[in-house]
Order: structure tokens, then sequence, then C-alpha cells
């Protein structure tokens, strides 16, 4: 459960700023449609990359040093996120570089934990799945309706969900690799 529930939580923060950056970016920061989509495209970029070479990472890192370097990452980005929330609009190219740092940190966690989550009952892969993704949406919605009712026009409404969603989804995850008796976290 924890395997499923933190990287669902990281989903949900995930389409959170993917759901608020375009208020913010284009309203608070003033850039044009087409410097969001470019801003917005790198973030997406970061998560595809790093989502394309989860497996190669895997490999040479072992899953469980891959999730840990994961949340490192998700942490990290989280928290300069935070505090760039303190200061003054004006930061674009801040924000967009340690979100995508974020978004490569939860591609990272994710697509391994989700594996390993399949793994450990492999006969009941479908059910898995299922629960997965009824799990994945489920926070994606609510996290999203949770940020539609604070956002304030501020990056710290936005950032603050990003750390605590972050953390949480983090915490569990890590929770889970604690317990898990995963033969694909053998090598970690």
């Amino acid at each position: 459960m924890f395997l499923t529930l933190g990287p669902s939580v990281l989903c949900g923060v995930y389409f959170t700023f993917v759901s608020t950056a375009s208020f913010f970016y284009q309203e608070q920061l003033h850039l044009s449609i087409t410097d969001f989509a470019l801003h917005q495209g790198c973030v997406l970029a970061g998560f595809s990359v790093i989502s394309v070479l989860t497996g190669k990472i895997n490999k040479a890192l072992g899953m469980g040093q891959s999730i840990r370097y994961g949340n490192f990452l998700t942490i990290i980005g989280a928290v300069v996120l935070l505090l760039l929330g303190f200061y003054p609009v004006g930061y674009p190219y801040t924000i967009t570089a340690f979100m995508t740092l974020h978004a490569m940190g939860i591609a990272l966690s994710f697509g391994t934990t989700v594996a390993i989550a399949f793994n450990v009952k492999p006969e009941m892969a479908g059910s898995s799945s299922s629960l997965i993704m009824a799990s994945r949406l489920f926070f994606c919605s609510a996290m999203v309706a949770y940020a539609s009712k604070v956002y304030d026009g501020t990056w710290l409404s936005v950032s603050t969900i990003l750390v605590i969603g972050g953390a949480a989804g983090c915490l569990l995850i890590a929770r889970g690799l604690a317990i898990s008796k995963s033969p694909l976290l053998k090598k970690s």
C-alpha cells in the first residue's frame, strides 16, 4: 500500500503544478502563452527524459538507490520552490529549473516504485494496476481540487502544496521500501 500511495501522492503533486502554473506564470509573471508553453515544456521534458531512462538508472544504481535519489531530488526541488515563495515574483526561470528537478525526482521515484509494487504479488498484476490507477486518479483530483481552493495568486500557495505533498509521498515510499520484501530491492 505504501508503494502505491506514495507515488500516487507524488503524481498529485506534479498535477497540482500543471493545473496552477498557467495562472501563475501568465497572470503573475506576465509570460505570454508561448513563453509559458516553453517553461511547461521544460518541466515535461525533464520528467519524460527521466521516465525513459529509469530502467537504465535502476540497472546502474539498483532500484532502492534509484528511489532514494528520486526522493532526494523531489524534496530538494520542493524545498527550494517553497523558499522562492517568500520572495517577490519575477523569477520564472528559477521556478522552472527547480520544478524540472522536482519533476525528475518524481519521475525516477514513481517509475521505480510502481515496478516494485507490481512485483509484490505478481499473480495480482491486473488488480494492482487498477489499484495504482485508481489511487493516482484520486490523489491527482483531490490535490488539484485543493489547490484550486487555496490558490491566491502567489507562488507560496502553490509551493506549500508541492513541499507538503512531496514530503508525504516520499515518506510513504520510504516506509514502503523499509518493509518491502521485494526481490527487486536485493541489490540496493
